[in-house]
């Protein structure tokens, strides 16, 4: 039997009085919706449970709210639930979800077979290529999933294929996830997936320019402060300029606040992927497409040997993103960052 107070504060081990005074406002928020929560005791970390405390095992297929509506739920059965997943990382998600049944029980099973002990949680361009696939072989989905922050333990779906997944009414508006068992491995301990060949990871290895410029010859330089276009190397606005000799300008950009200096390509595939690209680009609420990426990627890869690794949602009408260690080859330039994931090298339109 599982000792559901052991596993509450495995996960949340500080619960101080702000804690159970935010739980018991969301008891209250839940009550009025009707929403089922709390179903085993022992859990003493707030209503949003593990899904094996109401007798449910993994995988399941559920429809998600991103935000509680002001009003009634949809109809149907829906419960609190506290899920995890990104593996040793362990990301709490509390979640308020309606659980489905499934046309494919074995595919989703296999599906998050294949993933857990990955510790998968930031999803390349070829993660994203991989899952797509799989999705398609085990499930029968043919719609790339809008969401593309898929992680160990979460496998989202497209609800567009909603009628493909299940038999059940999704309400319009939900999210439409697989929930997987969360393996919380540490990394020194997991094991590279293979179960069954995915679409094999492009090495990102840089490749010479292509020579389908021709003739095309790229534009003078712009003297504003960032020209009619400028390739930058960036952060996020707010912080203090990084110390060193370079000319760092505070601007907005697609309205985003960014910190930025301006980089001397040497690379005249550049303007040419700007000249392509200005412009064209759909502007999605919820980011690119893994159409639209790849397409980008590939052409960014024939024009200046650069790559794109990960899924920005920078792409857009007005900004091109590039690999931030793609700097040296780029401009010939080395340059020494701080630590962290707030640098972003980008092509400014």
């Amino acid at each position: 039997m599982t000792d559901w107070r052991a596993v509450a504060r495995e996960h949340m081990p500080f619960w101080d009085e702000g804690d159970e005074a935010g739980a018991a406002e969301a008891v209250t928020v839940l009550d009025r919706l009707g929403v089922r929560h709390s179903p085993v005791a022992e859990w003493d970390r707030g209503p949003y449970q593990p899904l094996g405390a109401y007798g449910i095992k993994y995988p399941v297929l559920v429809a998600c709210l991103p935000d509680l509506p002001e009003g009634d739920l949809p109809p149907g059965e829906w419960i609190a639930v506290r899920h995890h997943s990104m593996g040793f990382t362990c990301w709490h998600d509390d979640l308020v979800v309606k659980v489905l049944e499934p046309r494919e029980r074995e595919g989703m099973r296999r599906l998050s077979d294949h993933y857990v002990g990955t510790n998968l949680e930031d999803p390349t361009i070829d993660d994203l290529v991989d899952y797509r696939e799989r999705l398609g072989r085990l499930l029968g989905v043919s719609s790339p999933p809008r969401e593309k922050w898929v992680r160990e333990a979460w496998y989202p779906v497209d609800a567009a294929d909603a009628s493909v997944m299940t038999g059940d009414e999704v309400p319009e508006g939900a999210r439409l996830v697989i929930l997987g068992e969360n393996g919380n491995v540490p990394p020194d301990e997991q094991e590279v997936p293979s179960d069954e060949p995915g679409t094999e990871a492009d090495p990102g290895v840089a490749r010479e320019p292509s020579d389908a410029a021709g003739e095309w010859k790229p534009p003078a330089p712009q003297p504003s402060v960032l020209g009619l276009l400028a390739l930058v190397l960036a952060t996020y606005a707010g912080g203090p300029a990084p110390e060193d000799e370079r000319r760092w300008q505070a601007v907005r950009h697609a309205d985003q606040e960014w910190l930025v200096t301006v980089l001397s390509p040497r690379e005249e595939g550049v303007w040419r992927l700007a000249e392509e690209y200005a412009g064209r680009v759909p502007e999605h609420e919820e980011g690119p497409t893994l159409d639209e990426l790849i397409a980008y990627r590939e052409r960014l890869r024939e024009l200046t040997g650069a790559d794109l690794t990960r899924p920005s949602w920078h792409l857009g009408p007005s900004t091109l993103p590039i690999d931030v260690e793609q700097v040296p080859h780029l401009t010939g330039e080395r340059i020494d960052l701080p630590r962290g994931d707030t640098w972003h090298l980008l092509l400014m339109l």
